[in-house]
């Protein structure tokens, strides 16, 4: 291939990464994995084999990385499954190696594609916006569309009714697309004009049927300012807060929250009884189905606490026959009884849980690790204070959907997260930067 050539293919890549992650998320949330197969094809495909090296440079957080997938493989041998965790834990050694490549091909472009990357942001921010949010304020006229002439989602009678349901992924992947956005928006425009677009671009997040993704960008926005107004305090705020959520998790759901049970909280047998105290701490109807299967999750962290059940097993720790009945109230404090067909229905919706779980403290040691050097990166000093901004922004959005939502070996869900974070990496730690300074 020819250097002019490759420098197009390098061009065009990076002109419409954007546009599609966003435009495909919106409709197609898994197409993420493929979006990003094709992105580790086109950066090795436009790479000179003499650089493939650097594609798979290594540091302390790729290393940690490549320890945390060797626990995840070795986990077969006390796993409650060991066939299906090695047969899992595959695609997981498939989204490493394609983040390696991905996100140190960010680090070595130049000026003229870190325009193009620019423009396919803001393009694809305009439009993508401006589809989500007429998408959750209509009647979801594209959605309707694809579900009923191409099956892209499933055509049941409960997606068709509960059609801004079908937009959830979407909503989520918007709330990540924001942070770089916000970072071209802020530069390119006057701040009467970005002001309003990055408000406008909010409020299509809070149009979405499911809360986590507003809670998540909220909470990036706030974390952000105080980095801003104070990067050392801000700092050790945030590596504090991380540390408490990765090892008080496993005690939360036990002790935050007034839970009488029927059976001292050994959930292992078909209608065991939650009651859940009304008056203690005032919960929306919603979360008690989340919180029960957490405390369930924490109970048996308990029992495995060192190295958990193996990779990708949290859906073999119970059958289809097993049920856990709780009751909870409605806004009238009229008794209700909920059934929750299984005690952890495939994960346990929480990341950090899950890894406990799974692969014990080990695992979230490692998980704890790598964080702590992805903050260090994002306080680098060759980094600007709207680098920080928007650094923070996004692994604080990340983490706070990973703490209440997805399962943490989605494979839409982990193509989703090294997106983003290689397109925020482009703009960032990039060739050109690194020259100016």
């Amino acid at each position: 291939m020819s250097e002019s050539y490759r420098k197009q293919l390098r061009f065009y890549f990076l002109s419409a990464a954007p546009s599609l992650f966003f435009l495909v998320g919106i409709f197609i949330p898994k197409g993420s994995v493929i979006l990003l197969s094709l992105a580790g094809i086109m950066v090795i495909t436009g790479t000179k084999k003499s650089e493939w090296r650097t594609l798979f440079r290594l540091n302390a957080a790729w290393n940690t990385i490549a320890l945390f997938i060797c626990l995840s493989t070795v986990s077969a041998i006390w796993s409650l499954t060991p066939a299906n965790t090695l047969y899992k834990v595959l695609p997981l050694i498939a989204m490493g190696l394609l983040a390696l490549i991905v996100v140190n091909f960010s680090m070595s472009l130049i000026n003229d594609e870190i325009e193009a990357l620019k423009k396919g942001i803001i393009f694809g921010g305009f439009l993508g916006f401006i589809l989500l949010g007429l998408e959750l304020t209509g009647e979801a006229l594209i959605s309707r569309f694809l579900i009923t002439s191409f099956s892209v989602f499933s055509t049941n009678t409960y997606e068709m009714v509960h059609i801004k349901k079908t937009l959830n992924s979407g909503v989520t992947i918007a709330s990540l697309f924001f942070w770089p956005w916000l970072f071209v928006v802020w530069a390119k425009f006057k701040y009467y004009i970005s002001i309003p677009i990055l408000t406008g671009s909010v409020m299509v997040i809070l149009l979405g049927a499911n809360d986590a993704p507003f809670f998540a960008v909220t909470a990036g926005l706030l974390s952000s300012t105080i980095v801003v107004l104070n990067a050392k305090i801000g700092r050790a705020v945030l590596t504090i807060l991380v540390l408490i959520a990765i090892f008080i998790a496993p005690l939360a759901p036990k002790y935050l929250f007034s839970f009488a049970d029927s059976d001292k909280g050994k959930f292992v047998a078909p209608s065991t009884f939650v009651t859940f105290d009304k008056g203690i701490i005032p919960i929306p109807n919603a979360w008690y189905h989340r919180l029960t299967v957490w405390k369930v999750t924490s109970e048996r962290i308990e029992q495995k606490p060192f190295l958990g059940y193996g990779y990708d097993t949290s859906r073999a720790l119970y059958k289809k026959g097993d049920e856990i009945r709780y009751q909870r109230y409605d806004k009238s404090g009229n008794l209700i009884v909920g059934i929750i067909s299984e005690p952890i229905p495939l994960h346990p919706h929480n990341v950090v849980l899950q890894i406990w779980l799974e692969l014990g403290i080990a695992g979230a040691i490692f998980l704890a690790t790598l964080l702590f050097f992805l903050i260090k990166s994002i306080f680098g000093e060759n980094l600007t204070k709207r680098d920080r901004f928007a650094g923070i922004g996004i692994l604080v959005t990340i983490f706070s959907i990973n703490l209440i939502s997805y399962g943490a070996w989605q494979n839409w869900w982990l193509g989703t997260q090294i997106m983003v974070i290689f397109i925020f990496t482009c703009l960032v730690f990039n060739q050109a930067k690194k020259a100016v300074h």
